[in-house]
């Protein structure tokens, strides 16, 4: 989750960094915009609004998140 002390160019920077490591997914969810990042890649970066679903099961297989759940 974005804190209100954290710079988005600061949780990008992390989230690939994660995905440089070997993490399949990354999630960021910002509660301000109510949209969550799904980092997959360098360049396969998706945000996601309350009306979708996130499949993350290339991570967890079988696993999805629908965005508005996330916020409720």
């Amino acid at each position: 989750m974005i804190s209100p002390s954290d710079s988005f160019s600061d949780v990008e920077q992390k989230a690939l960094q994660w995905l440089a490591a070997g993490t399949r997914l990354v999630l960021v969810a910002d509660p301000v915009r109510r949209t969550i990042t799904a980092y997959r890649g360098p360049y396969d970066i998706r945000v996601h609004d309350e009306s979708e679903t996130v499949d993350a099961s290339a991570a967890v297989p079988g696993w999805s998140l629908v965005v508005a759940d996330a916020f409720s």
